[in-house]
């Protein structure tokens, strides 16, 4: 299915969420700037004309291996003298860190991986490096991570001739977190 649009302002991958209000459009191939139309999944309603969309237009890394969420969770001991040692807590901060791995597919004339060498890009470009890069990543069955985060380790997996690997250890910042659980609106 075919949707007429103005012309789009940014790259839009697959698989890329659009909102009109309460309609979600899913679109189902990459779509340079500058197109007029977008191939999308059917719709249970119509979108009225002129209707504009929001959309997130992150780029995916096109071969994630694993996308582990960790809460960091401190904590100090606020015992007193009258209930003994180690017997009181309380949570101090809480952070979140994304240990991220996947495939390296080079793409230096093709649109294959963007999302992963942007998180290359972050790690290894002069006056990139230690940059906050947004991440969103979606898992089936748990929920939403989403926010600023900072690429803290990215050890590279391989040898010369084999399939190298990419893994990014990205820790959530502050206030720009959020978890959305399945489900919930």
């Amino acid at each position: 299915m075919f949707l007429s649009v103005a012309a789009i302002t940014t790259d839009i991958d697959a698989g890329e969420v659009l909102t009109f209000g309460a309609i979600r459009v899913v679109n189902t191939d990459y779509v340079p700037a500058g197109a007029i139309t977008l191939d999308i999944l059917p719709l249970a309603t119509t979108i009225t004309a002129g209707a504009t969309a929001t959309t997130f237009a992150l780029y995916q890394v096109a071969s994630p291996l694993e996308v582990l969420p960790s809460p960091d969770i401190k904590t100090e001991d606020t015992t007193s003298m009258a209930s003994g040692f180690g017997k009181e807590m309380v949570t101090t901060a809480i952070g979140v860190t994304l240990n991220v791995t996947f495939h390296m597919i080079d793409d230096t004339f093709t649109i294959f991986d963007r999302g992963g060498n942007e998180i290359r890009k972050t790690l290894f470009t002069t006056g990139l490096q230690g940059k906050e890069l947004f991440v969103r990543v979606v898992r089936p069955g748990d929920g939403v991570y989403q926010g600023a985060a900072m690429v803290t380790q990215a050890p590279q997996q391989g040898g010369v001739q084999a399939k190298v690997t990419q893994q990014a250890t990205m820790n959530l910042q502050g206030s720009s977190y959020s978890y959305i659980a399945e489900g919930a609106t």
